[in-house]
């Protein structure tokens, strides 16, 4: 009896199978290869990512250092130099002056200008801003309110709901009673914002909890409206550091004015000895001038940043209080800013950044420290 062999069941040939498994090796050999290949891949990325952070950290902690010791030594100089028209001089006993050449030796004292200006230390530039010089919402009234809203180009239809919002925010009852376009505590967890604190602003940053407010983009371009609010009590209106949002708030002065006023501060000296000087500039009587000095207040708010990367931008506010020996300086408040590129519109000319910041270069060493005006 013949048997009929399938032809599938024919027995391969050993060279054949030889063939199939090798074939199978070098197919796991290859994927193994690829996959090796791309775990050396992913992990050279992953270490020059770690390498990368550890870098940014190493730079972040020296820079934090240096704004640490940068702080102090600015405390150190509010707490024992003299606050003047000028702003923080920095002389170990300013003369008061008494004729033409003491006036000269006083113009070329060394100070520190308090309106913004910025100072370089070697990687760090620092800016200080008298508090005075600034304006305080929680002491405004509905027409002060108005008078903001409109330099901020609101729209009219908002001004009842933004006032009533931000009295409601800053009542100091707990249990807030709604007033007509104000909110309620309920009204800020379904926004899924924060409860109010019932109490003034803290920072101004936190203007934009308060309901609304944080929908009006115009508040917030170029940081206008931080960069005009305290949170301090402070009187009357400095006119040597109010920047120009403040200048236009108040009535008194008109838009030529405030241009006078900016000009002269970019000048030799540049700030006022008295309001009558304010007014001699600008040929504009300050008629409400018990509201307005030429002299500082005791709160400054300072911001240090790092020049040569984003690693570092904060600001604090700092209050001295040389009198009260326990307690001589109070901290208001420290926050992180976002790293915004360091301009210098205020300065003149068209020298690079670097060469512009090299010109304000101050030295904090008490023994080594120069005029801006140099």
């Amino acid at each position: 009896m013949k048997i009929k062999l399938d032809p599938a069941d024919k027995p391969r040939d050993v060279g054949e199978e030889c063939y199939t498994q090798k074939g199978f090796i070098l197919v796991a050999v290859l994927f193994l290869i690829s996959f090796l290949a791309l775990a050396v891949a992913y992990f050279s990325n992953w270490v020059t990512g770690q390498m990368q952070v550890s870098k940014q950290l190493r730079k972040k902690s020296e820079a934090l250092v240096e704004a640490t010791s940068l702080k102090a030594d600015f405390i150190f100089f509010l707490l024992t130099k003299g606050l003047n028209h000028k702003g923080l001089d920095l002389t170990d006993k300013p003369t008061p002056p008494t004729g033409p050449a003491q006036n000269a030796q006083e113009d070329d004292a060394p100070y520190i200008s308090l309106f913004n200006k910025p100072y370089k230390k070697n990687n760090l530039t620092i800016r200080v801003q008298d508090e005075a010089g600034l304006v305080n919402l929680g002491r405004f009234t509905k027409q002060q309110f108005e008078r903001l809203f409109e330099l901020f180009e609101i729209e009219p239809t908002h001004f009842d709901s933004l006032y009533w919002k931000f009295k409601d925010y800053t009542k100091t009852e707990r249990a807030i009673t709604k007033a007509l376009n104000g909110a309620t505590i309920e009204d800020y967890k379904d926004a899924g914002k924060p409860e109010p604190t019932n109490e003034a602003l803290r920072t101004p940053f936190e203007i934009k909890r308060v309901l609304e407010w944080d929908n009006h983009e115009n508040f917030y371009k170029n940081s206008k409206l931080f960069n005009m609010i305290t949170t301090v009590n402070q009187k009357p209106i400095n006119l040597n550091t109010a920047p120009k949002e403040v200048l236009a708030f108040i009535p008194d002065l008109n838009e030529e004015a405030i241009t006078q006023i900016l000009t002269h501060r970019k000048g030799h000296n540049p700030y006022f000895k008295d309001i009558n000087a304010v007014a001699n500039t600008t040929g504009t009587p300050l008629k409400r001038s018990p509201l307005y000095s030429s002299f500082p207040g005791n709160t400054q708010r300072v911001t240090i940043t790092s020049i040569e990367n984003n690693v570092l931008n904060f600001q604090f506010s700092v209050t001295s209080m040389p009198r009260n020996k326990e307690i001589p300086w109070q901290i208001n408040y420290q926050i992180d800013l976002p790293y915004e590129q360091l301009k210098l519109d205020d300065i003149d000319g068209d020298e690079s950044e670097k060469e512009k910041l090299d010109k304000l270069t101050l030295f904090f060493d008490p023994k080594d420290i120069y005029s801006e005006n140099k």
